[in-house]
């Protein structure tokens, strides 16, 4: 048997034990299949711990009994409990067995009771999501700490449009925000806006870095949303690494535990194709995190006539290393992959659904955009998702599945 059959067995008879232990030692005080107020009224125990032994006698399934359960120390406290209220020696030595039982298999995992739920997360998805929630939280904070600025939250929405060059490809408006940014303290000018600067390439037309509005310029301080955002464009360094531009705050800027808020919207035209003419079976929008938040929020606004199959689009999240021009063909190639369970969910048509508590004023920012590129928000249908503690360093993927569309 392998150690995680071994340990599964264990948790199952754990659990077994301690439900016979627990139902012999409260249902003769409290009758057969108590509720959980019965055993409050009892037992003189808080309505969480009640709950808690409630489950632990049903025991229906053994690993969500098991990760319900009062810690040994808890359960000897319930054992105290029924002492007093008149339980049989025998019921209570047995219910001490089997805590017993409990303590010895925690002491064979080096942190306890945490490396027992990691353990069973496998099992529990409730176990799951609270420690993925932890792991990020304390991700979050510590890198925020390392990188010295952290903010309340982030946005990225993609808004893709018909190309009014070709029938071939799609412009795509890429708006970006941070809520509540703040430093932490003085230090290193941070990157709060980079995208990629398209050089000419011989024989081909590559995309083009544009103004929301569709003017070209170099300098991506003029795609700064200043009529949305609390810190003046002239607070922001340009530089160039490479083929990435970025915008950094000016050393100094903001002042330390000072909140800002900052947009920045920009227009790639033919950044996408429309329609599959190869074997690539999806395009992807790529968002690298920059910076720790609190919570993230990633739209995606697709126009009526694209991409049909990507209803709703597939988001995962990529490790360092994901290249999108490389993998985007393969959305089935998770070498890089670490969560492939973020949703995003449908929010209609148009934006009456598009105000976020995490963003005020999104739908301002968003109607501001549509007006200034000359589209119709009724046009183009709305997708969501959210998460909490979002991993800097880490891209969120947005794949649109390709069709044939009119080639068909």
């Amino acid at each position: 048997m392998t150690q995680r059959g071994a340990l599964d067995e264990r948790v199952a008879g754990l659990s077994e034990e301690l439900a016979i232990a627990f139902r012999a030692l409260i249902e003769p005080l409290v009758g057969s299949s108590p509720r959980a107020t019965d055993v409050q009224e009892r037992l003189g125990l808080d309505k969480t711990q009640s709950w808690r032994v409630v489950q632990l006698m049903g025991g229906e399934d053994p690993f969500e009994a098991v990760y319900e359960s009062p810690a040994p120390k808890g359960l000897l406290g319930i054992v105290r409990a029924a002492d007093a209220a008149g339980a049989s020696a025998e019921a209570i030595s047995k219910a001490e067995d089997a805590v017993e039982l409990f303590e010895n298999l925690l002491s064979e995992f080096p942190d306890g009771r945490a490396g027992l739920d990691a353990a069973l997360a496998a099992h529990v998805p409730k176990a799951r999501d609270a420690l993925d929630r932890d792991a990020r939280r304390k991700m979050a904070q510590g890198m925020a700490q390392i990188f010295g600025v952290r903010a309340s939250a982030r946005y990225s929405a993609a808004i893709i449009v018909p190309s009014e060059e070709d029938g071939v490809s799609c412009d795509v408006l890429l708006l970006t925000g941070y809520v509540g940014f703040r430093r932490l303290r003085t230090g290193p000018k941070p990157i709060v806006f980079a995208g990629r600067h398209y050089k000419a390439v011989p024989g081909a037309e590559p995309p083009r870095l544009l103004t929301l509005d569709g003017r070209g310029d170099d300098d991506p301080r003029l795609r700064y949303m200043e009529d949305f955002s609390t810190l003046p464009a002239s607070k922001l360094d340009l530089e160039m690494s490479g083929e990435e531009l970025r915008l950094m705050l000016a050393a100094g800027e903001p002042g330390v535990n000072e909140p800002v808020t900052m947009f920045f919207g920009q227009k790639i035209a033919r950044g996408l194709r429309r329609h599959k003419i190869d074997d690539r079976p999806f395009e992807v929008i790529n968002n690298l995190l920059k910076s720790p938040s609190d919570a993230a929020v990633f739209d995606t606004l697709i126009h009526k006539d694209l991409y049909p199959e990507a209803d709703p689009p597939k988001l995962t999240i990529e490790r360092f290393g994901f290249t999108p021009t490389r993998q985007s063909s393969r959305f089935e190639d998770d070498a890089f992959r670490i969560e492939d369970s973020i949703a995003a969910k449908s929010l209609g048509d148009g934006l009456a659904r598009s105000p976020s508590r995490e963003v005020p004023r999104l739908k301002e920012v968003l109607e501001s955009v549509f007006a200034t590129s000359g589209e119709d928000p009724a046009d183009y249908r709305l997708y969501r998702a959210t998460q909490v503690y979002p991993l800097p360093g880490f891209s969120v993927v947005t794949w649109l599945k390709l069709g044939l569309g009119e080639r068909e």
